[in-house]
């Protein structure tokens, strides 16, 4: 998911602006969740094969606003949104202070040297026109996430980290599809493999 990502003109995105997963309530209806990912513009002046190949990372707020309309025109508005980061501080507190409503924002960097084990969260009610931050967690290590939805919104979260350590055994299993999903995503963006 790229949501601020522009492809050079005549090129179509390789990823998509956003991913949609229904969720069945226990009360038989269904919540929508829209993920969004934000990357942080000032990857343009990091990296400059972005340019020379075309690609543009748009202003965040932007893009996550005409997003969210282009979908509520489409689909009708969300029940929860969720966007996925690893932007700096600024582009996060920038995003909370002056973004759409979003519901949960993951991936802060700077909390990840606040580790915290685990957390339950529970969600405020605000109305739709009414402007909230969202509840932001970072994005370290491996972590379980329970999201508890109903009456059209998330009601609690459930957040646990998990540690790992070189003394784990490894999984073959699983390291074989990591393997095969990084090749098929570098055999995508059509770049050399650095090692």
């Amino acid at each position: 998911i790229a949501t601020n990502l522009v492809p050079p003109t005549e090129q179509d995105a390789p990823f998509p602006l956003y991913k949609v997963l229904e969720v069945e309530e226990d009360s038989g209806g269904v919540h929508t969740i829209v993920f969004l990912s934000v990357l942080d513009p000032s990857w343009q002046g990091q990296v400059p094969q972005l340019t020379v190949e075309g690609w543009t990372i748009t202003e965040p707020n932007q893009a996550l606003t005409k997003v969210l309309e282009d979908y509520e025109t489409q689909y009708g508005r969300p029940d929860s949104v969720v966007v996925l980061s690893t932007a700096s501080s600024n582009v996060l507190q920038n995003i909370r202070q002056n973004g759409p409503n979003i519901d949960l924002l993951l991936g802060d960097g700077s909390l990840a040297t606040h580790r915290v084990q685990q957390t339950h969260t529970v969600f405020n009610t605000v109305g739709q026109l009414e402007k909230a931050a969202p509840v932001t967690l970072p994005m370290d290590g491996l972590q379980v996430l329970d999201v508890v939805v109903g009456n059209g919104q998330m009601v609690e979260l459930h957040h646990k980290t998990i540690d790992v350590l070189d003394t784990f055994q490894s999984d073959e299993t699983i390291q074989n599809q990591i393997m095969l999903n990084r090749f098929s995503d570098y055999l995508i963006q059509n770049q050399p493999r650095l090692s």
